[in-house]
């Protein structure tokens, strides 16, 4: 059984073409591992994915954020109206899920 705790001492070396190695290079950098991590890993027969691209990830945390707010917005309405009655806070509700929609769709 192989195991990540174990000391690592043998060296493997290789002869790559220009493209096998810029091949290997960006599926490494995809994966956000450096290129020794990623040769051992596929070689290992571990499941390798694609990391999501940064310009993704900062719009899924963005969302993210948006998303937290409005809950915490929506938690404070709905407080102010189990205290003052729902007619009083109908169209902070209303507005709260209008961006909600406009924010999953």
């Amino acid at each position: 059984m192989v195991t990540g705790d174990s000391k690592r001492q043998k060296r493997i070396e290789i002869r790559l073409s220009n493209e096998e190695y810029e091949i290997i290079c960006q599926k490494a950098f995809k994966s956000r591992l450096q290129i020794a991590v990623y040769l051992r890993e596929c070689g290992l027969n571990k499941k390798l994915q694609e990391s999501i691209p940064i310009a993704e990830l900062k719009k899924l945390q963005e969302q993210n954020r948006m998303i937290s707010g409005i809950g915490n917005n929506l938690n404070q309405v709905v407080k102010k109206m189990h205290q003052e009655g729902f007619v009083k806070n109908a169209k902070e509700i209303t507005e709260l899920i209008n961006k909600l929609q406009t924010i999953i769709y």
